[in-house]
């Protein structure tokens, strides 16, 4: 489901040091803005083209169950200036393979679907069931020895002032500290300067994986998997 962000190449600018922490509920605006802004390819064409719905939609979803559940804003890190804490400059979200009961998924499945049927409507709803279940390859299944970056997104005035990549070492580390063999994350093919950063950061492509249906609903191009091992992360 990723599409990372990268800083724009151009005059180097001063570095911006942030503070990465778990999102609260005062977050949420920002997570909501900078998800739309980055991915919005994805939640535009599942919950339509009108910004202001989709909007509502995502912010209903990341608060739903005080922010608990898998797209909940608790399972996202922001990126915060150290001087200005009402500033968020990044986020960052992970995942590792899940140990959900099949129970707790169909659980947190019907909370969404209620979600949706509220905001969107009935005929809405069952649109977005029907791309979903076009373009669910985005939700990647993650390996035992894996750490997976879902999100991970820079807002415009910290581009190009190193957050992007305070935030992919905040990730290396965090993978290091929970034993994890392999840090992953997938990119879009059409975002080549993501690929291009993440390659520079120490990536590699592992495969490119092409779903024909999936692909031409989102327009981005097929998802290159790009992934890292862990022992190869500067430890500071």
């Amino acid at each position: 489901m990723s599409k990372p962000t990268t800083q724009i190449a151009g005059p180097k600018r001063e570095v911006l040091e942030v503070e990465i922490r778990k999102a609260t509920t005062e977050d949420v605006l920002a997570v909501r803005s900078l998800l739309l802004k980055e991915f919005g390819y994805i939640y535009l064409t599942l919950l339509g083209p009108d910004y202001n719905r989709a909007s509502a939609t995502l912010e209903s979803i990341l608060k739903a169950n005080r922010g608990r559940d898998p797209i909940g804003y608790e399972s996202f890190y922001v990126a915060k200036s150290k001087e200005n804490q009402k500033e968020t400059y990044g986020i960052l979200k992970l995942k590792a393979k899940s140990s959900d009961k099949s129970w707790d998924v169909f659980l947190n499945g019907l909370l969404i679907l209620g979600i949706a049927l509220h905001k969107l409507g009935l005929r809405r709803t069952f649109q977005a069931l029907r791309k979903w279940h076009v373009i669910r390859g985005v939700n990647v299944s993650v390996e035992a020895d894996e750490l997976h970056i879902v999100y991970l997104a820079v807002s415009d005035v910290a581009r190009g002032r190193y957050v992007g990549k305070q935030l992919l070492n905040f990730a290396k580390r965090l993978a290091a500290s929970r034993h994890k063999r392999t840090l992953s994350l997938y990119v879009r093919e059409k975002n080549v300067n993501a690929r291009n950063f993440f390659l520079h950061q120490g990536f590699s492509i592992d495969n490119t994986i092409i779903d024909t249906e999936a692909d031409g609903l989102l327009m981005h191009g097929a998802m290159i998997r790009m992934v890292t091992q862990v022992g190869n992360f500067p430890k500071d």
